[in-house]
């Protein structure tokens, strides 16, 4: 889990290659800069599949905010669903 405030910067989140990640925004909004410069805005309970290689820029957008990011292996396989 991961906090975000307005006054203290947030760790970078990467994920190497090799790797993959879901990203759950749960409390607050989150701006997420990626390595090209673009924003994404994630709200509550929003959520991101990520695909490493990838860096990301977390930022709160608001007071607060709380990530949770599951990273595991990548297999190569889609989300199933359920």
């Amino acid at each position: 889990m991961l906090e975000l405030n307005s006054v203290k910067e947030a760790a970078t989140l990467k994920l190497d290659p090799g790797r993959q990640g879901y990203l759950l925004c749960a409390e607050g909004n989150v701006m997420l800069a990626d390595a090209l410069g673009e924003q994404h805005e994630l709200r509550p309970q929003d959520a991101a599949e990520l695909q490493g290689p990838l860096t990301l820029k977390p930022s709160v957008n608001g007071e607060a905010a709380f990530l949770l990011l599951f990273e595991m292996r990548a297999d190569g396989d889609d989300m199933q669903e359920i």
